[in-house]
């Protein structure tokens, strides 16, 4: 009785420490919305504490019923934890599974228990423990690995990690797919989205040859959830899309992806959730250390610029130390590097003219990129006990880019197409030479622990802050030719080629004066801040049913500051051109497209020739003139404060009887976001723009409950499904309270207006997620999944553009107070531009897998596997203005697959991955012509590995993008292309030693 008052006092204790740190929070935010926002969060999050605590109590007295078996279950030879392993009591159905640690907690009956472990490729471990009443038994297990064909084919390397992802995914409640450090660190993978490309549904955008973005069935990037061990990260990109190319494929133990989410878990997340997770000190037995090192070849599209060796490195090093073990500490670092080139054709714009879709403006360009990626990370856990774990990730990546580029754009004046691929074009010629140094830094830091408060009731604590860093600065020299040319264009080829009536002037770079230099500044800074916790009584009802009842409340402040400025320099009086000590070579051959046959461009300048002669000369008048008032303008245009903050709870339950397993709940967000930026009028009767401050609110509140089954039909099939709902918040740009308008007077005398204003009223997408699936495991390593799901979207946010004609001033609602006459001015054409929820969409879909060990094969040829996904998906979304056309969701592609065969007997390992995607809608125009598509992209990476020295020793080898593969994109039609940008191959070779 003693002890049962006890526990009900520290649970009291506990709820009111939640409830006075919510009110202090409420205190100190006490000014204006702050205030109302965390009163918000106070009260949900008490709501959801105090349900956990009645919930508690009012089961503590059956906890002396049964005593709790807890460990860890890992791998034999390797030390490796083995997540989603079966742990059962004998003679029951009392069992529960290891989690992505190869943990696990569950309640036993009193008495001589025998346990029995079983994981897909390993051999069974049966042992008998005594369990008392009210006591936590640890028992730590190992599991031998099984001989697949024979004695000499083993569950090691590419086949353990097909066999790890596909035990983790076979015990989950919900529905994920999940890839290992094992099958991550096989493949020619330069970060974690080039990584998580090879899972099911998952796509990625790409910049510049490597993967940055995730997409998940078909959302866009910026709608899915990322985690970092479970927490979510701040973003260096000016959206809420997490760049996942800032964290090396090096550091991650496991990536998880969750697509249909559970209450515990964070709700933005329309497309689902990539979990992220690091290696542990627990996470292998003893002290080990593993170090690489490789040089790469990049196989160079185009001649141009600086070469420099190109490398990638990695060190990662723990043990465990102190009384028992009970400290673990893991060190890991990076290093990368690589320098290419990169070949560009562009044709900015298709339009009709003389009954053709003609292009109006080309732009070649080239590019010479130095890329740089440094990470470090810290995992340091305490394990004193079995019941009590405190942890602490600390994780830092930077990543360094610089590339200078030479540009040369045909701006077309008039068109006279001869067909629908040949033609004339009168056109202005320019040369841009900008350089650009881009550093992007990403901080995080969690701390944390978990508690067993008594033989049922596990607590959990966990803080997290993050911090991205984005800082650009281009300088952008452009240069005029004087005099309009004729350009001759051929589109009919699979290049675009390009003639000149006159190239000797074109080539001449005594014709090209310089016309301005503009340098721009951004500084983009998110700060996040996370504190969250979870209590979770586990119960049992007779032999054959057990379960958990979980309640938790979290909180997330997170703040995104954009500083853009642009500093325009125009020419002065005294003109100069390229040739007066500015011109260097054109590079060479062009890959996608040329003018007369052998040259990118007719003329090119050095960027950082002319940057000396600027900084030397710029206060000479007569040569460059800086105007102050459009500097002004600049200077705050773009600039934007966003706060978000988001209170939430949940309460779910879990329960398993016989082949059911059932989990559902809800999940209560509440989220306030206020945003800081400026309306900007530019009208002739001002001396200059005007310019005036604008903050704004929002706030909502959602609801969101959910239904995950699983039920198994025998020992090798099951089925699941799962009702599930999220939500998709708008962008920070996409909440930015700002208005650009921009007055003039046309030439039959009526104004014209344009606006492009930001709409802080915008709701969030809210998505209500079907899924079903059919999972069968064969065998050890083998699966076929067969899977369907469905998204039924509301407030689809879409870009609106709306033309009014023959209006009045005051009849267009605008607040532009010191603009003269405006009320009564006549406006025969206004265009508005804005960001609005659209109607609704759907996204629907079926996914595959099929993975295969071919250990029934004879002799060597039963070292063969193949891991084999694809997603087919469909969408539909209404968009005003467009309502009478099938358009897509941003970012969808139709058919996604992954092919990825391999060979491994003995200390060889052999892999091919193949990766199809196919088109998908970057932007929609006000009508079909105007659509703008990313094209389809179909990769081949090659990797090898040799052991030696059992295995402490490898050699490795890559070949990255094998089919030269370029980034396309197309505007309606594939053959009107807007984008053609190559990077080439890349050769990897390497070194790694285990210890």
């Amino acid at each position: 009785m003693r002890r049962l008052t006890n526990y009900k006092r520290l649970l009291i204790d506990i709820y009111l420490c939640v409830i006075g740190y919510c009110s202090n929070i409420k205190n100190m935010q006490a000014q204006g919305i702050s205030g109302v926002r965390r009163n918000t969060g106070s009260i949900i999050l008490s709501l959801c504490f105090l349900t956990s605590c009645f919930v508690l109590l009012s089961v503590s007295s059956t906890f002396a019923q049964t005593g709790v078996v807890t460990g860890t279950i890992s791998s034999a030879e390797t030390g490796e934890p083995l997540p989603g392993a079966n742990i059962v009591v004998e003679g029951t159905n009392l069992g529960t599974s290891t989690d992505r640690e190869g943990e696990y907690r569950f309640n036993v009956p009193v008495g001589d228990q025998t346990i029995i472990v079983s994981f897909l490729g390993f051999q069974e471990n049966r042992v008998t423990v005594t369990v008392q009443a009210g006591q936590i038994t640890e028992l730590n297990l190992t599991l031998q690995s099984e001989a697949i064909a024979g004695d000499e084919i083993l569950v090691t390397g590419l086949r353990r990690g097909q066999v790890r992802s596909i035990g983790q995914k076979r015990e989950a409640v919900n529905i994920i797919d999940a890839i290992s450090a094992d099958e991550v660190g096989r493949l020619p993978d330069l970060n974690v989205a080039e990584s998580a490309q090879r899972i099911p549904g998952l796509t990625i955008r790409t910049d510049r040859g490597e993967g940055r973005f995730v997409s998940i069935r078909g959302t866009s990037p910026n709608r899915s959830n990322v985690t970092f061990n479970g927490q979510s990260m701040a973003s260096s990109a000016g959206t809420r899309a997490t760049a996942l190319d800032l964290v090396p494929s090096e550091m991650v133990s496991s990536i998880e992806v969750t697509k249909a989410v559970t209450p515990d878990m964070d709700a933005n997340a329309l497309g689902g959730s990539v979990n992220i997770s690091t290696l542990t000190a627990f996470d292998r037995e003893g002290s080990f250390l593993s170090a690489s090192v490789s040089g790469m070849q990049h196989q160079q599209v185009i001649d141009y610029g600086e070469n420099n060796f190109p490398y990638r490195a990695s060190l990662t090093t723990g043990t465990r130390f102190g009384a028992n073990d009970a400290w673990g500490i893991v060190l890991s670092g990076t290093a990368s590097r690589r320098d290419f080139k990169s070949s560009q054709a562009h044709t900015d714009e298709w339009v009709r003219e003389g009954g053709f879709v003609v292009p109006e403006e080309f732009e070649l360009d080239v590019e010479n990129n130095d890329r740089k990626r440094y990470s470090v990370n810290a995992n340091l856990d305490f394990r004193p006990n079995p019941g009590t774990e405190l942890f602490m990730r600390l994780h830092h990546s930077r990543r360094n880019e610089s590339f200078e580029n030479a540009e040369y754009i045909f701006d077309g004046q008039s068109v006279e197409p001869e067909s629908a691929t040949r033609g004339r074009n009168i056109f202005e010629g320019e040369l841009d030479i900008p350089i650009t140094d881009i550093n992007e830094r990403l901080y995080a830091l969690t701390v944390g622990g978990e508690q067993a408060l008594s033989d049922n009731v596990q607590w959990d604590l966990r803080g997290t802050y993050s911090r991205g860093e984005r800082q650009r600065e281009t300088f952008q020299p452009e240069w005029g030719f004087d005099q309009d040319f004729v350009l001759l264009y051929d589109l009919g080829g699979e290049k675009p080629t390009y003639s000149l009536e006159d190239q000797a002037a074109v080539f001449n770079a005594a014709n090209y004066e310089f016309d301005e230099m503009d340098i721009e500044f951004e500084d983009l800074v998110e700060n996040t801040w996370q504190l969250g916790t979870d209590l979770q009584w586990d119960f049992q009802s007779g032999s054959n049913t057990t379960g958990f009842i979980k309640a938790g409340g979290q909180f997330q402040l997170r703040d995104k500051d954009i500083d853009e400025n642009e500093n325009p320099w125009a020419a002065g009086s005294e003109k100069f051109t390229v040739a007066d000590g500015f011109a260097i070579d054109p590079p060479g051959a062009f890959s996608g497209g040329a003018i007369g046959g052998e040259s990118v461009m007719p003329v090119n300048g050095g960027t950082r020739t002319f940057l000396d002669f600027w900084e030397q000369n710029q206060n000479r008048a007569e040569l460059f003139s800086l105007d102050p008032v459009e500097s002004r303008e600049e200077e705050v245009e773009r600039d934007a404060v966003v706060t978000e903050d988001v209170y939430a709870g949940y309460l779910m339950g879990n329960f398993r009887t016989g082949g059911l397993t059932a989990t559902g709940g809800v999940r209560i967000e509440a989220t306030q976001t206020s945003s800081d930026r400026s309306r900007f009028i530019d009208d002739p009767t001002l001396d200059e723009y005007q310019i005036t401050p604008q903050s704004e609110s929002n706030s909502y509140t959602n609801v969101l409950p959910s239904l995950h089954l699983v039920y198994q039909l025998s020992d090798n099939v099951q089925v699941r499904g799962a009702w599930s709902n999220t939500l998709g918040r708008p962008d920070y740009d996409e909440l930015s309270a700002f208005q650009d308008i921009e007055f003039e007077m046309s030439d039959e005398g009526p104004w014209e207006a344009s606006i492009d204003q930001g709409n802080p009223d915008l709701k969030p997408f809210l998505a209500m997620n079907l899924d079903v699936s059919l999972e069968i495991y064969s065998g050890p390593g083998d699966l076929i999944s067969v899977g369907a799901f469905y998204k039924d979207i509301k407030d689809p946010i879409y870009n609106f553009d709306i033309t009014e004609r023959d209006v009045e001033g005051r009849d267009l609602g605008l607040d532009v107070q010191g603009v003269p006459g405006f009320e009564d001015r006549f406006f025969s054409q206004v265009n508005i531009s804005q960001l609005r929820n659209a109607d609704e969409g759907s996204i629907w879909g079926v996914e595959a897998s099929f993975m295969q060990i071919f250990d029934f094969l004879p002799g060597i040829l039963s070292g063969l596997g193949l891991n084999a996904n694809a997603a087919i998906i469909g969408s539909e979304v209404t968009v005003p203005g467009r309502e009478n056309d099938d358009l897509p969701f941003f970012d969808q592609s139709d058919f996604v697959y992954n092919i990825i065969p391999y060979y491994q007997v003995g200390n060889l390992e052999l892999r091919v991955a193949m990766n199809y995607q196919s088109e998908y809608l970057s932007n929609v125009g006000s009508e079909p012509l105007e659509d703008e598509y990313g094209d389809e992209r179909f990769t081949i990476d090659l990797s090898g590995r040799y052991g030696f020295m059992d295995g402490r020793l490898q050699l490795n080898a890559y070949v990255r993008n094998l089919t030269n593969e370029a980034e396309r994109e197309f505007q309606g039609r594939r053959s009107r292309n807007i984008g053609h940008v190559l990077t080439g191959r890349t050769f990897e070779l390497g070194l790694t030693v285990n210890l």
